[in-house]
C-alpha cells in the first residue's frame, strides 16, 4: 500500500493557499435588487455606497447592506397612555398608526454614520418617537367626534406634520441628511376613544339598527298590503269582465235563436213546427189544462204568431242591449281602475259641463 508522504514544505504552501482562497472568495459579496452596500476600511466608512451586483471590494472590507424598499412602523397608544392624543373638547384618543417610509439609498453612509449600522433600528430612532407629536398637532384642533369621523382627513394633515418634524430631526443631527429618509404614507387604522364614549357609540349603533329594522318591517307590511290590494283589484277586474262576459253571451245566444228563427220564417218553415220536430221524443200530450179548466189541444199556427218585423225589432234591442254591456264594463273599467290619462281627460271636461250647467240654470228665469 503506498502511502502520501507530506513534506514540511508542501504543509506550509497548503496553509497559505487556505488563506489566499478564503481572503479572496470570504470577501465576495452579493448585493441585491433594492439595496446598497457601506463599505467599511478597518471601521473607516467610504463616502460612496455600493450598487446591486457581485463586489469584491477587498478582503479587509466590511460591507454592510442597507434595503431602499418601503418600510413600515407601526405604533398603538391606549387612551390612557401620557403619549395619547387629546382633541378640543378635552379627552383623549389612544390611537394605532402605520407610516410607510423608505432611504434614500445615496445617504446609506451618513445614515450609517449617525444611526448605526443596523438599518432596521432607524425607523425607531428617527420617526416612532415624534409620531404621537405630529398626530397631536392635527387632533387637538377638532373635537373627538370630527377626529373619528373624518380620520382620513386627519391622516392626511398628520402626514405633513411628520414628514416636516422627520425633515427637523435628520437636519438637525447633520443639514447633510436632508431627503436620507422619505415619509410615503400615514395610515390611522384605529382611534382608542374612552369606554365612556365608546358605549355611547355602540349605544347608538343599537338604536340605528334598531330604527332600520322597524323600517324594513314596515316596508315588508306596506308591501304586503299592496299585494293584498293587487290580488283584490285583479279578483274584482276578473269578476266584472266574467260578469259581462256572461250577460253578453246570453244575449248573443238569443239573438242567434231570434236569428235562425227569423230564417226559419223566410225559407218557409214553421218554426214551431221545426222545433218539435227536432226535439219531440216520440210520445204525444195526454192532457192539457187551459185557464177554463178544460182541455186544450193548441194548433201549431197558434204559437208562431211572431212576425218578421217582431224579430227584426227584438234583434235590434238586442244588439243596443250588448252596447249598452259594452259600455257599462268600460265605465266601470274608468270607474275603478283609473289610469292617469283618465285622471287628466277628465278634470277639463267637469269644470266645463259646471259652466254649462251654470248658464243653463242662469238663463231659465228670464225666459
Amino acid at each position: 500500500m503506498n502511502q502520501i508522504t507530506i513534506t514540511p514544505r508542501q504543509a506550509v504552501l497548503g496553509v497559505i493557499m487556505a488563506i489566499v482562497g478564503f481572503m479572496i472568495f470570504g470577501s465576495i459579496s452579493c448585493i441585491k435588487d433594492g439595496q446598497v452596500g457601506v463599505v467599511s476600511d478597518f471601521g473607516s466608512l467610504r463616502d460612496t455606497p455600493l450598487g446591486g451586483g457581485m463586489k469584491y471590494p477587498g478582503f479587509w472590507t466590511t460591507i454592510t447592506t442597507v434595503s431602499t424598499f418601503g418600510r413600515e412602523q407601526h405604533l398603538e397608544v391606549a387612551y390612557s397612555d401620557p403619549h395619547s392624543a387629546p382633541t378640543a373638547d378635552k379627552l383623549n384618543l389612544g390611537f394605532h398608526v402605520e407610516v410607510n417610509w423608505n432611504v434614500n439609498g445615496e445617504f446609506a453612509v451618513l445614515l450609517c454614520a449617525n444611526y448605526g449600522y443596523d438599518d432596521t433600528l432607524w425607523g425607531d430612532k428617527v420617526i416612532t418617537s415624534i409620531i404621537p407629536e405630529a398626530l397631536k398637532d392635527v387632533t387637538v384642533q377638532r373635537n373627538l367626534a370630527n377626529n373619528m369621523v373624518h380620520r382620513q382627513d386627519v391622516a392626511t394633515e398628520t402626514l405633513a406634520r411628520l414628514r416636516q418634524r422627520v425633515h427637523e430631526r435628520l437636519t438637525g443631527k447633520d443639514p447633510v441628511l436632508e431627503g436620507a429618509i422619505t415619509v410615503i404614507q400615514v395610515n390611522i387604522i384605529a382611534f382608542d376613544p374612552p369606554p365612556e364614549v365608546r358605549r355611547a357609540i355602540i349605544a347608538k349603533q343599537e338604536a340605528d339598527e334598531n330604527v332600520m329594522r322597524a323600517e324594513l318591517e314596515l316596508l315588508e307590511a306596506a308591501i304586503t298590503a299592496q299585494r293584498a290590494v293587487k290580488v283584490s283589484e285583479a279578483a274584482r277586474d276578473s269578476a266584472i269582465a266574467r260578469a259581462n262576459g256572461n250577460a253578453q253571451a246570453t244575449l248573443i245566444n238569443a239573438r242567434a235563436n231570434l236569428h235562425a228563427y227569423l230564417m226559419l220564417r223566410q225559407a218557409g218553415v214553421n218554426p214551431t213546427d221545426w222545433l218539435y220536430y227536432n226535439n219531440w221524443n216520440g210520445e204525444l200530450p195526454r192532457v192539457v189544462a187551459g185557464n177554463a179548466g178544460g182541455l186544450m189541444i193548441p194548433a201549431g199556427e197558434e204559437l208562431t204568431t211572431l212576425t218578421e218585423e217582431d224579430v227584426q225589432f227584438m234583434l235590434n234591442e238586442m244588439d243596443s242591449q250588448i252596447a249598452e254591456l259594452d259600455a257599462n264594463f268600460e265605465e266601470n273599467q274608468r270607474r275603478y281602475f283609473p289610469s292617469s290619462e283618465d285622471t287628466e281627460t277628465d278634470s277639463p271636461e267637469t269644470s266645463s259641463d259646471d259652466g254649462e250647467t251654470g248658464s243653463d240654470d242662469g238663463a231659465t228665469p228670464g225666459n
